[in-house]
């Protein structure tokens, strides 16, 4: 359930796939400042920065909502190509990350090929070795990952009780942070790792879906046979917008 009021709800939810990144973030995060800007709307909130989240009918909307954001230094979440554009254009970027969103059709059924391999749910305590092995430790860090755990569906996969393979769940209900250690991959753990996700997601009467870098191949290809649909490339990024 959103903290956003009834009639942002409902703007949202007339483009729930396109917002479904927006949804999910407010699902589980209260908003710290709602900006409603002609018929589109901007919301913050707290996880392991403070983020803006969009949904805009429209780039001159959205080029009102960064000259209101005027003199901060932002973090703007799942920017279109578009939105990026602008931004680019004039402000002074600091970093960006850059994706494919891929959304799981309902329709899709989900079975794991590796019925040997059982994931269980992560460790609060686990949060150091995956962020150590992240390769995105540059944008997050244990305690971030720590209360994805606590809070939300993850799997792990643990052989001879060391945890070998692991993912779980980013603020907006994304699946992600998906790793397998590199002595035990194609094996289908990473495989068995996502179905578990998906499965968990589902339960929760939620849409699977997810962001993969254009360059990683090998998850590009197991979330494609999984059937999860390419949906468009979004962008994280650090603005100065003084």
């Amino acid at each position: 359930m959103t903290t956003l009021g009834r009639d942002i709800d409902a703007l949202l939810n007339r483009n729930s796939a396109g917002n479904i990144s927006f949804i999910g973030f407010f699902s589980t995060h209260n908003a710290i400042e709602v900006k409603p800007v002609n018929s589109s709307v901007f919301a913050s909130g707290v996880s392991d920065e403070l983020w803006w989240y969009s949904a805009a009918d429209n780039i001159a909307d959205f080029k009102q909502f960064l000259k209101d954001l005027k003199g901060r230094v932002a973090y703007l979440a799942v920017l279109t190509d578009e939105q990026l554009a602008l931004v680019k254009e004039h402000y002074s970027i600091e970093w960006t990350l850059s994706c494919m969103r891929y959304i799981l059709p309902n329709n899709v059924s989900i079975s794991n090929l590796q019925e040997d391999i059982n994931p269980s749910k992560l460790k609060v305590t686990d949060a150091n070795k995956v962020f150590t092995n992240s390769n995105y430790s540059a944008y997050t860090n244990p305690v971030y990952i720590a209360g994805q755990i606590a809070n939300g569906p993850s799997a792990g996969v643990r052989l001879d009780g060391s945890l070998v393979g692991w993912a779980l769940t980013h603020d907006d209900t994304a699946l992600g942070m998906l790793h397998v250690l590199d002595d035990y991959r194609r094996k289908g753990i990473a495989r068995a790792l996502v179905v578990s996700l998906i499965q968990q997601v589902r339960q929760s009467n939620r849409i699977p879906f997810t962001y993969v870098e254009h360059s990683n191949e090998a998850s590009n290809g197991l979330v494609r046979s999984l059937g999860f649909v390419p949906d468009r490339n979004v962008h994280w990024v650090k603005v100065n917008l003084k």
